[in-house]
């Protein structure tokens, strides 16, 4: 997506045909893939932006897993009734309603209804994405840091922040009547919010540990679901494509921000659930709890 703008501009400027756009797009996306399987590697040891620590935490998990061979069943019900996680996946609803309607929907309402050309329409619905990615870069290493915050506050602070940020400009983004002011509110949300999905999967890693896939991909279920769903959304809140009708969109998607942030505050704690625990585990634990001491009363 950041690579629309440049053959965008050629569209534009030498009044070529569309066809242009989706054969350089293609064309890179073809490039960027065979040289990352080229450039792809298993091997820890060349890997320069890993610690000895880290290096050796995946080098005992990787052991542990290849000796091991016995694969626990995923507690379905368990985890889909699990309000940690449920949190966790609300706040990726709020999160793709709000991307997926700025991917789709946001080149519509900077061209037609604040009024730039297509090539400004195609810079400024990029710039966002580029520093999206910055955001991504930088703040994913400062989580990693130790701050002296619990695992769930360390994720917390930035999602509040952010989110903070990314709520207020998306609502001033619908409430102001310049349209220079929309457009840099309106990139400011898109930038800010594109990195909750870090924090969602950070947080169902930590609380679903080796069942952790399971909900990655209720995750992915819930985004096919959304990208039905926006559309009809859209055409129903902004049917005439008015700035009245998208800020009325844009209050809908600000409130449900808020709404599953506070929710992601309070129902969730981000260490491992009672489920991730092996079989093993509770037989010893039960076991242990069996043998603990208990004190009597004598009674005369």
């Amino acid at each position: 997506m950041c690579v629309g703008p440049l053959p965008l501009y050629y569209v534009y400027k030498f009044d070529t045909s569309w066809e242009w756009t989706y054969y350089v797009i293609g064309f890179g996306s073809l490039v960027t893939s065979i040289a990352f399987s080229l450039t792809y590697h298993d091997d820890l040891t060349k890997n320069k932006y890993l610690t000895e620590e880290e290096r050796q935490q995946i080098i005992e998990g990787k052991t542990e897993k290849e000796q091991s061979k016995h694969k626990e069943p995923v507690p379905h019900s368990d985890l889909l009734t699990d309000i940690a996680i449920w949190s966790c996946l609300i706040l990726f609803i709020a999160y793709y309603i709000g991307m997926i309607n700025y991917q789709l929907y946001s080149p519509t309402f900077i061209k037609e209804t604040l009024g730039y050309t297509i090539r400004e329409t195609g810079y400024f619905s990029a710039i966002p994405n580029i520093l999206g990615i910055i955001i991504k870069i930088g703040l994913g290493k400062l989580i990693d840091c130790d701050f002296g915050l619990s695992n769930k506050w360390r994720l917390a602070t930035p999602l509040i922040v952010l989110e903070a940020i990314s709520a207020l400009s998306l609502f001033l983004a619908g409430f102001s009547d310049n349209r220079v002011a929309s457009l840099i509110f309106l990139m400011t949300f898109a930038s800010m919010h594109f990195f909750v999905p870090v924090i969602c999967s950070r947080t169902i890693q930590m609380i679903g540990a080796q069942h952790a896939h399971f909900a990655m991909n209720v995750n992915m279920v819930i985004a096919g679901g959304i990208q039905i769903v926006v559309p009809m959304l859209v055409v129903l809140i902004v049917p005439d494509n008015t700035r009245e009708q998208w800020s009325h969109l844009f209050y809908l998607i600000t409130g449900m921000i808020v709404v599953t942030c506070a929710l992601y505050l309070f129902g969730t704690d981000a260490t491992p659930a009672e489920w991730t625990k092996s079989v093993d585990q509770r037989a010893e634990f039960e076991k242990k709890f069996e043998n603990f001491p208990r004190i009597t009363i004598k009674t005369k």
